[in-house]
C-alpha cells in the first residue's frame, strides 16, 4: 500500500487496519481516499517545499507528523467532513496542508490554528505555515502564540469543535484538551502526535469518557463519548 512501506515491518506497528476498520465502511471506501489524495500532488508539493527547507535552514528538520499519517488524516476528513477543525501547531505546515486540501474537496469547513513560531525549524523570512498554498488559505485562520494563553479565545468563539489536532508538545497535550473539550461536539475526534514521548494520553484514555486508538506509529485518536 502506498503509506505502509514501513509500517509493521518490525521497524513501526502496523495501526493500518484497525484505523480503517473504525473509520471507514471498507477498504474500498479508504483506499478510493488515498488514491485521491496521492493523484492531488500534496505530497510531491509537500515534499519540494523540504527539500527548500532544507537548503535555506541547513538542516532537516521540518517538523511534520510522520508519514503514515498524512493519507490517513486526509481520508479521514474526506470521509466526516467537519465543518469546524481546530489545531495546535503548524510549523512549516505540513499538517495544516493536508487539512485544508481535504476541507477544499469537500466544499465546506475551516480550521483554526494556534502557533508558537519555532525559528530552528521555519526558514528566516517565513511565517508559519509558509508551504500552504494560497488558494487554500481563506478556510484557514492562524493565531500566534503559546497555545495555553491563545486556545482558550479561538475556541470561544467557535460553534462546536468537530476535529482538534494536537501537535505541539506531548506534556501539554492534557491542558490543551481540557481547553478545548467542552467546546467538542458530541462525537468529536481528537487526534495527538507524538503520544509515545509522556504518559499524558494514557492518563486522558483512563481519566476521560472516550474511546481510544491509534492512526499511526505515535500518533493516537480519542473519541469523546456523548
Amino acid at each position: 500500500m502506498y503509506e505502509d512501506y514501513m509500517e509493521g515491518s518490525g521497524i513501526a506497528p502496523n495501526y493500518r487496519q484497525g484505523f480503517v476498520r473504525k473509520f471507514f465502511d471498507s477498504e474500498t471506501e479508504f483506499e478510493a481516499y488515498v488514491e485521491e489524495f496521492k493523484e492531488s500532488n500534496v505530497m510531491g508539493r509537500i515534499e519540494t517545499s523540504r527539500v527548500k527547507h532544507r537548503r535555506r535552514t541547513g538542516h532537516g528538520r521540518f517538523a511534520a507528523i510522520n508519514q503514515f499519517t498524512h493519507p490517513r488524516l486526509y481520508a479521514f476528513v474526506r470521509k466526516f467532513k467537519p465543518n469546524t477543525i481546530v489545531e495546535t501547531g503548524v510549523c512549516n505546515g505540513v499538517s495544516t496542508y493536508i487539512l485544508l486540501q481535504a476541507l477544499e474537496e469537500n466544499g465546506h469547513g475551516n480550521l483554526y490554528s494556534v502557533d508558537y513560531p519555532d525559528p530552528d525549524r521555519i526558514p528566516e523570512g517565513e511565517e508559519p505555515g509558509w508551504i500552504i498554498p494560497d488558494d487554500l488559505r481563506y478556510r484557514w485562520s492562524l493565531t500566534k502564540g503559546k497555545s495555553q494563553e491563545k486556545l482558550p479565545s479561538v475556541v470561544s468563539d467557535l460553534d462546536d469543535v468537530d476535529l482538534f489536532l494536537h501537535d505541539t508538545m506531548a506534556s501539554i497535550f492534557d491542558e490543551e484538551l481540557n481547553i478545548v473539550w467542552s467546546n467538542l461536539a458530541p462525537n468529536a475526534t481528537v487526534i495527538a502526535d507524538d503520544v509515545h514521548k509522556s504518559d499524558t494520553f494514557e492518563r486522558i484514555v483512563n481519566g476521560r469518557n472516550v474511546t481510544h486508538g491509534y492512526v499511526a506509529p505515535n500518533v493516537g485518536y480519542l473519541i469523546k463519548q456523548g
